[in-house]
């Protein structure tokens, strides 16, 4: 489950003949003014301004901006911090928020040259950027992305220097990974960006953020997740919501057909309040699994909604009153039967209750949340959304606001549930 998964697209996998006309080749090192816009899961990013840095020598890039976001409050805005190496078989840092509030999310996974698809594209026309001639290139390939796979079709428009002065991609037949970014270059500076350009952030550095010291209580949770069979309705090693939380979710993304045919389970859990940094639990092809170091996954996880605000260490360890939390709940924390939460057993979740499933195509359609969710995007709370997502689990009774309970249902594909609260 991701919602913060707003620029981490950066495997570039690739195939196919050298095109007669052959492309342009970039520059092997160069710095420049970024202009960032996209839409991801199922949120705007807007008119983000930054720089890129760019090492195909050192096999690395780096892309940091303070982007527009209007999911929740309008005129809000997020700083995004992206690294790529390819260290250790490939890895990406992805930092969320500025200072205090900023947190780090570390991902493995194959590291492509952000530009490697060129070789490959065809040549398809030219046009003007900022009184600069440049010449369109395209490709599309079938691209693996560490939160799924898509078709992706990647645009670049070549200056004279080589550098490109536009490069899009858009991305189409994924469950989860669809959408497209856009990149805007300028005032490039062919040459070494320098090791500092590449150097990590704080919070990566520090990563995992230590658990909250301010309450060691227990506290009794409820919670929600979708899901859809034969995946099992669990808690271990998946990512979960509040009210607020997975409302954030199905506002953004829920319109789908592919998330209608799902169900939505209302759970009541025991946690410690000592919450970790939220780790992202996501299906590998076998099994779901929590990534993080060993100590962080023998915690609860919490953040603010798709890391957005601007709570200290992105909601880890606020209320989050007005964009709702998200919970991971990786294995190793669990109690066993019977045992309470405590530092003293070892376990830091227990006692997980399922305690109501309905359809989620009459939550969202049948009682009009997504009618209600159009109507609040950009004012959060929403309360209006909260309103009849509760009522749908609080009775069974329709006049009442209630879904009936969902029938059981086998069959359809395992799905990674990767951008909920993930």
């Amino acid at each position: 489950r991701l919602a913060l998964a707003a620029g981490l697209l950066g495997a570039s996998g690739f195939g196919g003949a050298q095109a007669a006309d052959a492309p342009p080749v970039v520059p092997p090192q160069w710095t420049a003014k970024l202009v960032y816009s996209a839409h991801l899961i199922g949120m705007d990013f807007k008119d983000g301004q930054g720089t890129m840095w760019y090492d195909r020598v050192g096999q690395r890039y780096r892309l940091t901006f303070d982007v527009g976001v209007d999911t929740f409050k309008q005129g809000d805005w997020q700083r995004q911090d992206q690294l790529f190496m390819n260290v250790s078989g490939g890895r990406s840092h992805f930092t969320a928020g500025v200072d205090a509030s900023s947190v780090c999310m570390p991902f493995k996974m194959p590291y492509f040259d952000m530009f490697g698809w060129l070789p490959h594209a065809v040549k398809n026309g030219s046009k003007t950027v900022g009184a600069k001639h440049c010449d369109i290139w395209e490709h599309t390939g079938f691209e693996p992305f560490f939160m799924g796979k898509s078709n992706v079709t990647q645009r670049a428009c070549i200056g004279a220097d080589g550098v490109p002065l536009e490069f899009t991609k858009q991305m189409t037949g994924g469950a989860k990974v669809q959408g497209y970014q856009e990149f805007h270059i300028s005032d490039a500076v062919v040459g070494d960006p320098g090791e500092a350009a590449f150097t990590e952030s704080k919070a990566c550095n520090e990563y995992p953020a230590p658990p909250c010291d301010a309450d060691t209580g227990v506290a009794s949770l409820r919670l929600y997740r979708i899901f859809g069979p034969p995946e099992p309705d669990v808690l271990e090693n998946r990512n979960t919501g509040d009210a607020l939380g997975d409302l954030s979710f199905v506002c953004t993304q829920g319109s789908g057909a592919a998330y209608r045919s799902k169900l939505i389970t209302m759970w009541s859990v025991d946690v410690r309040k000592d919450y970790g940094q939220y780790s992202l639990c996501n299906y590998n092809g076998t099994d779901n699994v929590c990534q993080g170091a060993p100590a962080m996954l023998k915690l609860v996880g919490r953040r603010g909604s798709q890391l957005q605000g601007h709570a200290e260490r992105g909601g880890q360890c606020t209320p989050n009153a007005d964009i709702g939390s998200q919970y991971s709940f990786p294995a190793p924390g669990q109690c066993p039967p019977g045992v309470a939460p405590s530092a003293s057993h070892g376990c830091s979740w227990g006692n997980a209750r399922a305690l109501r499933t309905v359809e989620a195509k009459c939550v969202l359609e049948e009682r009009g949340l997504l009618e209600a969710c159009g109507g609040e995007l950009g004012h959060a709370p929403f309360l209006e959304s909260k309103r009849i997502f509760e009522a749908a689990f609080a009775s069974a009774d329709p006049a009442l606001g209630g879904c009936p309970d969902a029938a059981p249902r086998a069959g359809g594909a395992a799905v990674a549930e990767l951008v909920a609260e993930g």
